[in-house]
């Protein structure tokens, strides 16, 4: 698909070395193959709160190291995202912990709870 774009970021029709798209392909396929597996072991919101991680990280790399600058909506943007995804951190440690204090294996909403009991 990346190919379609490349006459407008480059004037020649050269593709790309075999070598560079199969280790392209390889690399995007291991991070897919990654982000479901973790998908399954955590949850859907655990790997959307580490992508927030994962963009801050980048960004901070790139003002750091490649002398980028950010505006202040930009700075505050990601501020923002960090401290929701530390909050989400701190939450899910401590809701784990009391899951854990209460013998359960996961954490469930009050009306799972209350489902699971009617049914027993």
């Amino acid at each position: 698909m990346s190919l379609a774009f490349l006459p407008l970021a480059d004037d020649s029709w050269q593709l790309p070395s075999m070598r560079l798209a199969v280790a392209v392909a390889f690399s995007a396929s291991g991070i897919l193959v990654f982000q479901l597996r973790l998908t399954e072991l955590t949850s859907p919101l655990t790997v959307s709160v580490l992508s927030v991680f994962h963009d801050v990280a980048i960004v901070l790399f790139f003002v750091w190291a490649g002398n980028e600058q950010l505006n202040t909506a930009q700075a505050a943007g990601f501020a923002v995202s960090a401290v929701g995804a530390v909050f989400f951190a701190c939450a899910k440690q401590r809701y784990s912990a009391l899951a854990t204090e209460d013998g359960t294996s996961s954490i469930s909403s009050s009306i799972e709870q209350n489902f699971e009991m009617d049914n027993s």
